[in-house]
Protein backbone atom coordinates (compact mmCIF):
# COMPACT_ATOMS: atom_id res chain seq x y z
CA UNK A 1 0.00 0.00 0.00
CA UNK A 2 1.13 3.49 -1.01
CA UNK A 3 1.13 6.39 1.01
CA UNK A 4 2.85 9.62 0.60
CA UNK A 5 4.73 11.05 3.60
CA UNK A 6 4.80 13.39 5.06
CA UNK A 7 1.03 12.48 5.81
CA UNK A 8 -2.12 11.71 8.71
CA UNK A 9 -0.07 9.52 10.94
CA UNK A 10 -2.73 7.07 11.55
CA UNK A 11 -2.43 5.79 7.91
CA UNK A 12 1.21 4.31 8.77
CA UNK A 13 -0.64 2.27 11.70
CA UNK A 14 -3.15 1.43 9.23
CA UNK A 15 -1.92 -0.25 6.91
CA UNK A 16 0.65 -1.88 9.42
CA UNK A 17 -1.62 -3.27 11.54
CA UNK A 18 -3.41 -4.77 8.62
CA UNK A 19 -0.15 -6.71 8.38
CA UNK A 20 -0.14 -4.89 4.78
CA UNK A 21 3.46 -4.09 3.35
CA UNK A 22 3.86 -0.18 3.44
CA UNK A 23 5.44 1.78 0.50
CA UNK A 24 6.48 5.32 0.86
CA UNK A 25 6.37 7.62 -1.71
CA UNK A 26 8.06 10.82 0.19
CA UNK A 27 6.28 13.80 -1.75
CA UNK A 28 8.70 16.68 -3.51
CA UNK A 29 9.81 19.49 -1.12
CA UNK A 30 10.55 22.42 -3.40
CA UNK A 31 11.57 25.09 -0.63
CA UNK A 32 8.22 24.74 1.39
CA UNK A 33 5.75 23.73 -1.73
CA UNK A 34 4.96 19.73 -1.93
CA UNK A 35 4.33 17.64 -4.74
CA UNK A 36 3.82 14.30 -5.78
CA UNK A 37 6.87 12.42 -7.23
CA UNK A 38 4.72 10.80 -10.32
CA UNK A 39 8.51 8.98 -11.38
CA UNK A 40 8.51 7.25 -7.63
CA UNK A 41 5.10 7.08 -7.84
CA UNK A 42 5.06 5.16 -11.14
CA UNK A 43 7.99 2.79 -9.54
CA UNK A 44 6.17 1.30 -7.20
CA UNK A 45 2.85 0.94 -8.38
CA UNK A 46 3.83 -2.77 -9.24
CA UNK A 47 4.75 -3.57 -6.27
CA UNK A 48 1.12 -2.40 -4.97
CA UNK A 49 -2.43 -3.04 -4.54
CA UNK A 50 -3.60 0.22 -2.98
CA UNK A 51 -2.69 3.72 -3.14
CA UNK A 52 -3.99 6.02 -0.44
CA UNK A 53 -3.76 10.08 -1.06
CA UNK A 54 -5.05 12.75 0.94
CA UNK A 55 -6.75 15.39 -0.32
CA UNK A 56 -6.57 18.45 1.03
CA UNK A 57 -2.99 16.99 2.45
CA UNK A 58 -2.40 16.75 6.15
CA UNK A 59 -0.02 18.16 7.02
CA UNK A 60 0.93 19.86 4.63
CA UNK A 61 -2.07 21.96 3.38
CA UNK A 62 -2.01 21.19 -0.86
CA UNK A 63 -5.11 21.02 -2.56
CA UNK A 64 -4.27 18.52 -5.58
CA UNK A 65 -5.16 20.45 -8.62
CA UNK A 66 -7.03 18.48 -11.63
CA UNK A 67 -3.73 17.96 -13.33
CA UNK A 68 -2.18 16.29 -10.81
CA UNK A 69 -5.21 14.24 -10.20
CA UNK A 70 -5.72 13.40 -13.55
CA UNK A 71 -2.19 11.91 -13.70
CA UNK A 72 -2.43 9.85 -10.28
CA UNK A 73 -5.85 8.28 -11.57
CA UNK A 74 -4.11 7.42 -14.81
CA UNK A 75 -1.08 6.12 -13.33
CA UNK A 76 -3.16 3.63 -10.81
CA UNK A 77 -5.61 2.76 -13.72
CA UNK A 78 -2.50 2.01 -16.24
CA UNK A 79 -1.77 -0.48 -13.33
CA UNK A 80 -4.58 -1.43 -11.95
CA UNK A 81 -4.17 -0.05 -8.31
CA UNK A 82 -7.01 0.58 -6.00
CA UNK A 83 -7.10 4.69 -5.13
CA UNK A 84 -8.52 5.82 -2.18
CA UNK A 85 -8.98 9.23 -1.83
CA UNK A 86 -8.94 10.69 2.18
CA UNK A 87 -11.18 13.98 1.54
CA UNK A 88 -11.49 14.51 4.79
CA UNK A 89 -10.41 18.75 5.06
CA UNK A 90 -12.45 19.08 1.33
CA UNK A 91 -14.75 21.81 2.75
CA UNK A 92 -12.00 23.89 4.12
CA UNK A 93 -10.07 25.31 1.29
CA UNK A 94 -8.27 28.77 1.92
CA UNK A 95 -8.41 31.49 -0.79
CA UNK A 96 -8.51 31.25 -4.53
CA UNK A 97 -7.81 26.98 -4.40
CA UNK A 98 -10.05 25.34 -5.89
CA UNK A 99 -11.02 21.75 -4.53
CA UNK A 100 -11.30 18.41 -6.70
CA UNK A 101 -12.61 15.09 -6.19
CA UNK A 102 -11.51 11.78 -6.78
CA UNK A 103 -14.98 10.81 -7.01
CA UNK A 104 -14.99 12.78 -10.17
CA UNK A 105 -12.80 9.90 -11.65
CA UNK A 106 -15.60 7.47 -11.01
CA UNK A 107 -16.54 7.27 -14.99
CA UNK A 108 -13.31 6.66 -16.03
CA UNK A 109 -12.18 4.05 -13.37
CA UNK A 110 -14.30 2.15 -10.95
CA UNK A 111 -11.24 1.21 -8.83
CA UNK A 112 -12.08 4.50 -6.49
CA UNK A 113 -13.29 4.83 -2.91
CA UNK A 114 -13.15 8.24 -1.43
CA UNK A 115 -13.88 8.62 2.31
CA UNK A 116 -14.95 11.69 4.26
CA UNK A 117 -16.42 12.90 7.57
CA UNK A 118 -18.03 16.33 8.75
CA UNK A 119 -16.03 15.83 11.59
CA UNK A 120 -13.07 18.57 10.44
CA UNK A 121 -15.31 21.30 9.36
CA UNK A 122 -17.71 21.23 11.91
CA UNK A 123 -15.42 20.11 14.82
CA UNK A 124 -17.80 16.88 15.52
CA UNK A 125 -15.40 13.70 15.84
CA UNK A 126 -16.51 12.96 19.20
CA UNK A 127 -20.02 11.78 17.12
CA UNK A 128 -17.70 9.38 14.78
CA UNK A 129 -19.19 9.97 11.75
CA UNK A 130 -18.31 9.61 8.59
CA UNK A 131 -18.86 8.31 5.12
CA UNK A 132 -17.44 6.68 2.05
CA UNK A 133 -18.27 6.72 -1.32
CA UNK A 134 -18.27 3.26 -3.53
CA UNK A 135 -20.04 3.24 -6.70
CA UNK A 136 -18.48 -0.42 -8.02
CA UNK A 137 -20.88 -3.06 -6.65
CA UNK A 138 -18.13 -5.71 -6.15
CA UNK A 139 -15.98 -3.09 -4.24
CA UNK A 140 -19.46 -2.10 -2.21
CA UNK A 141 -20.05 -5.82 -1.93
CA UNK A 142 -16.40 -6.25 -0.17
CA UNK A 143 -16.98 -3.11 1.91
CA UNK A 144 -20.00 -4.46 3.90
CA UNK A 145 -18.87 -7.69 4.13
CA UNK A 146 -16.59 -6.25 6.10
CA UNK A 147 -18.40 -3.77 7.91
CA UNK A 148 -20.84 -6.64 9.15
CA UNK A 149 -17.47 -9.00 10.14
CA UNK A 150 -15.97 -6.08 12.32
CA UNK A 151 -19.26 -5.03 14.05
CA UNK A 152 -18.95 -1.65 12.11
CA UNK A 153 -22.49 -2.37 10.79
CA UNK A 154 -24.45 0.49 12.32
CA UNK A 155 -23.99 4.53 12.09
CA UNK A 156 -24.35 6.74 15.31
CA UNK A 157 -27.29 8.01 14.95
CA UNK A 158 -26.71 11.29 16.27
CA UNK A 159 -23.56 11.52 14.22
CA UNK A 160 -25.86 10.77 11.20
CA UNK A 161 -28.37 13.29 12.21
CA UNK A 162 -25.65 15.91 12.74
CA UNK A 163 -24.12 14.95 9.32
CA UNK A 164 -27.15 16.17 7.62
CA UNK A 165 -28.20 18.91 9.68
CA UNK A 166 -24.44 20.31 8.52
CA UNK A 167 -24.86 19.70 5.36
CA UNK A 168 -28.10 21.32 5.00
CA UNK A 169 -28.13 24.21 6.79
CA UNK A 170 -24.34 25.81 7.67
CA UNK A 171 -23.46 26.82 4.59
CA UNK A 172 -22.79 30.44 5.62
CA UNK A 173 -20.92 29.24 8.68
CA UNK A 174 -19.07 27.57 6.63
CA UNK A 175 -18.65 30.81 4.49
CA UNK A 176 -17.22 32.80 7.99
CA UNK A 177 -15.43 29.95 9.41
CA UNK A 178 -12.82 30.05 6.13
CA UNK A 179 -12.68 33.77 6.39
CA UNK A 180 -11.70 33.44 9.79
CA UNK A 181 -9.07 30.43 9.17
CA UNK A 182 -7.84 32.67 6.31
CA UNK A 183 -7.24 35.75 8.39
CA UNK A 184 -5.25 33.59 10.86
CA UNK A 185 -3.38 31.57 8.44
CA UNK A 186 -2.09 35.25 7.14
CA UNK A 187 -1.42 36.22 11.01
CA UNK A 188 0.87 33.10 11.11
CA UNK A 189 2.94 33.77 7.72
CA UNK A 190 3.58 37.03 8.88
CA UNK A 191 4.39 36.40 12.44
CA UNK A 192 7.09 33.83 10.60
CA UNK A 193 8.36 36.28 8.25
CA UNK A 194 10.33 37.73 11.32
CA UNK A 195 12.29 34.55 10.49
CA UNK A 196 12.64 34.01 6.82
CA UNK A 197 14.80 31.04 7.75
CA UNK A 198 11.61 29.35 9.06
CA UNK A 199 9.86 28.06 5.93
CA UNK A 200 5.88 28.14 6.03
CA UNK A 201 4.68 26.14 3.59
CA UNK A 202 2.08 27.44 1.84
CA UNK A 203 -1.48 25.99 3.22
CA UNK A 204 -3.94 25.92 0.59
CA UNK A 205 -6.36 23.59 2.37
CA UNK A 206 -6.91 22.70 6.05
CA UNK A 207 -6.41 24.84 8.99
CA UNK A 208 -2.96 23.36 9.40
CA UNK A 209 0.40 25.62 9.09
CA UNK A 210 3.64 23.01 8.15
CA UNK A 211 6.94 24.51 9.13
CA UNK A 212 10.11 23.83 9.00
CA UNK A 213 12.85 24.46 11.77
CA UNK A 214 15.77 22.82 10.56
CA UNK A 215 17.48 25.63 10.57
CA UNK A 216 17.67 25.93 13.92
CA UNK A 217 19.85 22.92 14.26
CA UNK A 218 17.73 21.06 16.75
CA UNK A 219 16.69 17.54 17.43
CA UNK A 220 12.76 16.90 17.28
CA UNK A 221 12.73 16.35 20.25
CA UNK A 222 14.91 19.39 21.40
CA UNK A 223 12.13 21.37 19.71
CA UNK A 224 9.67 19.60 21.62
CA UNK A 225 10.88 19.87 25.09
CA UNK A 226 11.80 23.54 24.55
CA UNK A 227 8.16 24.02 23.13
CA UNK A 228 6.43 22.42 26.11
CA UNK A 229 8.85 23.77 28.56
CA UNK A 230 7.19 26.85 27.70
CA UNK A 231 3.49 25.66 27.56
CA UNK A 232 3.00 25.35 24.31
CA UNK A 233 2.24 22.11 22.54
CA UNK A 234 1.97 21.45 18.42
CA UNK A 235 2.15 18.07 16.84
CA UNK A 236 6.17 17.14 16.04
CA UNK A 237 6.80 16.05 12.35
CA UNK A 238 8.59 13.18 13.10
CA UNK A 239 5.39 11.62 13.83
CA UNK A 240 4.29 12.10 10.20
CA UNK A 241 7.73 10.57 8.84
CA UNK A 242 10.96 9.69 9.84
CA UNK A 243 12.54 12.77 7.90
CA UNK A 244 10.82 15.18 9.45
CA UNK A 245 11.62 15.12 12.98
CA UNK A 246 12.60 19.29 12.42
CA UNK A 247 9.06 20.24 11.46
CA UNK A 248 6.00 21.19 13.60
CA UNK A 249 2.16 21.04 12.64
CA UNK A 250 0.33 24.33 14.00
CA UNK A 251 -3.26 23.93 13.92
CA UNK A 252 -4.64 27.37 13.40
CA UNK A 253 -8.22 26.32 13.90
CA UNK A 254 -8.78 28.85 17.08
CA UNK A 255 -9.46 32.55 17.80
CA UNK A 256 -6.90 34.93 16.70
CA UNK A 257 -5.96 35.82 20.48
CA UNK A 258 -5.01 31.75 21.23
CA UNK A 259 -3.34 31.47 18.21
CA UNK A 260 -1.14 34.98 19.06
CA UNK A 261 -0.27 33.58 22.34
CA UNK A 262 0.51 30.57 21.16
CA UNK A 263 2.94 31.85 18.59
CA UNK A 264 4.15 34.38 20.94
CA UNK A 265 5.35 31.19 23.15
CA UNK A 266 7.11 29.84 20.48
CA UNK A 267 9.09 32.80 19.68
CA UNK A 268 9.68 33.26 23.33
CA UNK A 269 10.91 28.71 23.15
CA UNK A 270 12.55 28.51 20.10
CA UNK A 271 12.94 32.03 17.85
CA UNK A 272 14.72 34.69 20.05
Amino acid sequence: IIIMSPVYSPFFDLVLNQNRKLLESPLINNNGYFEMDFKDIESKLPFAKILIVCNPHNPVGRVYNKLELDRLVNLCKNYGVFLISDEVHCDLILGDNQFHSVKNYLDVYKKISVLSSPSKTFNVAGLISSYVVIRDEETKNLYQTYRKNHFYAHQNIFGVLATTCAYNNATNWVNSQLKYLTNNFNYLKDFFAKYPKAIVTPTEGTYLAWVDLSYLGLSGDEINQRLLKNHVMVSMGSIYGKDYSQFIRINFACSLEQLTEGLKRIEEALLK
